[in-house]
């Protein structure tokens, strides 16, 4: 996740693949056993996940559609304590996210920390860096834009609470261990953003990108 080297998701996503084309659930919720069941949900998470880093957005398109059957008949055949943090009130999601698009378009960081339930985190997961709690969120957001002042969030897709965003920006300013080089450059984000049930806002967001291509596109020849 922190360079170009896309070896290991190839091979997570070809291991994923098998067992999908295997049906190596296909009979889990004849076994009345929930706990397979949730194995089988989340394997479905991680395969998306890796589908989207991979840029494979026609079969996530298919895997969100498939884990959305799957997680109403988990609820409905075993009624589960967690029933919540699996069936997300999609309406929700989308209010509160698109309050969220709202800030980052305005560059307001304190108005998109009140989109994060009080103990949140956002952790960039190409550098290690993590913010903590609205504060940190509001801390996160400040550093940001006054680094990319004209930052610009497109929305590629929102698949419930995974984004694809296309960001462009100018870095004018110091970001976490990076110099400001004056260059513009492109990126692409893949952003999951876990949804706290209770709070009925974000968890965090743990953010995931190329930061080799940002780095060649900024101090490159």
């Amino acid at each position: 996740l922190r360079t170009s080297e896309t070896t290991y998701l190839e091979e997570s996503f070809v291991f994923y693949e098998a067992i999908r084309l295997r049906d190596y659930f296909k009979d889990v919720f004849e076994t009345k056993n929930p706990l397979l069941v949730v194995k089988k949900l989340r394997y479905y998470a991680r395969y998306i996940v890796v589908c989207l880093l991979l840029n494979r957005r026609a079969l996530v398109v298919e895997l969100v559609d498939e884990l959305q059957t799957l997680v109403d008949d988990y609820v409905r055949d075993f009624k589960p304590a967690d029933a919540a943090a699996w069936r997300l009130d999609y309406e929700d999601v989308r209010a509160t996210w698109k309050r969220l698009a709202l800030a980052r378009a305005k560059k307001d960081g304190k108005e998109a920390a009140q989109c994060f339930a009080q103990d949140c985190s956002i952790e960039d997961c190409s550098t290690g860096h993590g913010w903590r709690g609205r504060g940190g969120v509001e801390d996160y957001y400040a550093d940001l834009f006054k680094a990319f002042p004209d930052a610009n969030f497109e929305t590629l897709d929102l698949f419930g609470v995974v984004q694809e965003v296309l960001l462009t920006a100018t870095h004018k300013g110091q970001w976490q261990s990076y110099r400001a080089s004056g260059r513009t450059f492109h990126c692409r984000l893949v952003i999951l953003m876990p949804w706290d049930a209770q709070s009925r806002l974000f968890a965090g967001e743990k953010i995931y990108l190329d930061s080799d291509d940002v780095f060649q596109q900024q101090h490159g020849s």
